[in-house]
């Protein structure tokens, strides 16, 4: 069984691995194709916009001569028909400013273009230049010319600061001079330094698992070895002393007065105590240690059999309220949980006439199991202290306790992946709720 278990958490690790490097990896690809993708598309339109600049410059410098005749429109026409000639894959216009065009004269359908254009008209109003991506195979850029004072020489009407016109250069990207190792190296930079990074982060993570699985496995075996110690070493002497007790107490009951008797009753109790102390620790290590078989469990027949067993006295009355539902769990641990729960009801009962109920309802993913009682009740500031392990609220000479079963209690619910806490009020009594998962228990 041990063997079987060390297998199970070794897979369980290895799994775990697998899992950590897969989903690293994948982080890795997302990340380098964002930016990759990210990179490819600054660069080429970067690159783009630096190119398309200096072709708007060498086009203004083959206009210039015209534009200082005062942008004239026969000149205009017959620069950008050899510009255009000599650009076979660029596209060239230029369009004209409402002064260039009062002064010098309108061109055919310059005004039906503009008005039809919004990037245009823009660029012509606010003199800023605009990169656009008309579809995804071209380019166009637009350039303004805005008049200095040594164009007002020819510009009478204008002033400084006019924009003149816009040269608008439309060409295909792919006759871009874009040099792409630029924006290759930087890809391979970034993919090498984000492999770096997650598999460092992934290293990091391996290493401190398997530190994590080796104190696991040390405390495992200390554990082991605390409840063999406890088991044999602790309550083979206690057996002694309890079988010792109990001999003197019957061949010498003639030889002992009252006080005689009451130390040996006393001290046949702290042996009692003693060893339901022991037996309780021992149930407190096993859980999630030792592990039963996952079975379905009619929770219904499961309380009905705990409150058979536990044999309430007659001025003690348990209800079930309803029919409570079938849980995917160990059979064991949550017969435990029931039957610490009940026996503290039944064991703390102040009142003639006690009166416990059990009741399950569902909420979302969630059954949710009470208790109730109408005992002493408990002070809110002990909610907290009732499930740490040891502790008791009413003196273990009045009432018997080990002060370990609301602690199991609590572990095995927390152990399901459920909640457990405690209503109270002092006189009336209390109500102990916990919540199991509906699906399966693992």
């Amino acid at each position: 069984m041990i063997k079987f278990l060390e297998n199970l958490r070794q897979q369980t690790f290895g799994r775990l691995i697998v899992l950590l490097t897969v989903f690293s990896v994948a982080i890795a690809l997302g990340l380098i194709l964002i930016m990759s993708s990210f990179v490819r598309d600054r660069a080429v339109h970067q690159l783009a916009r630096d190119d398309a600049l200096q072709t708007s410059k060498l086009v203004f410098q083959s206009l210039y001569s015209a534009m200082r005749k005062g942008w004239n429109k026969q000149e205009i026409t017959e620069i950008i028909g050899r510009l255009n000639e000599n650009f076979p894959d660029l596209k060239i216009n230029v369009y004209r400013g409402e002064i260039v065009a009062h002064q010098f004269g309108e061109m055919a359908g310059e005004r039906v273009v503009i008005n039809g254009d919004p990037a245009l008209k823009q660029a012509l109003a606010n003199g800023e230049s605009a990169m656009l991506f008309p579809n995804k195979d071209n380019i166009r850029y637009l350039y303004p010319v805005v008049a200095k004072q040594e164009c007002l020489v020819c510009h009478t009407q204008s002033h400084v600061g006019a924009v003149h016109g816009v040269i608008d250069i439309t060409y295909p990207i792919q006759t871009l001079k874009v040099s792409f190792s630029e924006v290759t190296n930087t890809i391979v930079i970034y993919t090498l330094v984000v492999m770096v990074v997650i598999f460092t982060i992934l290293y990091l993570q391996l290493r401190y698992l398997r530190a994590l699985l080796r104190e696991i496995k040390g405390a495992n075996e200390e554990l082991k070895n605390f409840a063999y110690v406890v088991s044999h070493d602790l309550k083979a002497p206690l057996r002694a002393i309890s079988s010792l007790a109990d001999w003197i107490s019957t061949d010498y009951a003639d030889k002992f007065d009252s006080e005689g008797k009451e130390q040996m009753r006393l001290l046949i109790n702290r042996v009692h105590r003693m060893d339901g102390l022991i037996n309780g620790i021992l149930l407190y290590s096993r859980v999630g240690r030792v592990k039963e078989t996952i079975a379905a469990v009619d929770i219904d027949r499961l309380v009905h059999d705990v409150i058979h067993s536990l044999l309430p006295p007659g001025n003690i009355s348990i209800t079930v309220a309803g029919t409570l539902p079938m849980v995917m769990t160990e059979p064991t641990r949550i017969q435990q949980v029931f039957q610490n729960l009940i026996s503290n009801a039944i064991k703390y009962m102040d009142k003639p006439n006690g009166k416990i109920s059990i009741s399950c309802v569902a909420e979302g993913k969630f059954w949710k199991f009470s208790v109730a009682d109408n005992g002493p009740g408990i002070r809110q500031q002990h909610f907290e202290k009732i499930f740490q392990l040891f502790q008791t609220l009413a003196p273990r000479d009045r009432i018997e306790s080990t002060g370990v079963g609301l602690a199991l209690v609590k572990k095995i619910v927390e152990m399901y992946g459920g909640e457990i806490w405690v209503e109270s009020v002092v006189g009336e009594g209390s109500t102990f709720v916990f919540t199991l998962p509906r699906t399966h228990i693992s």
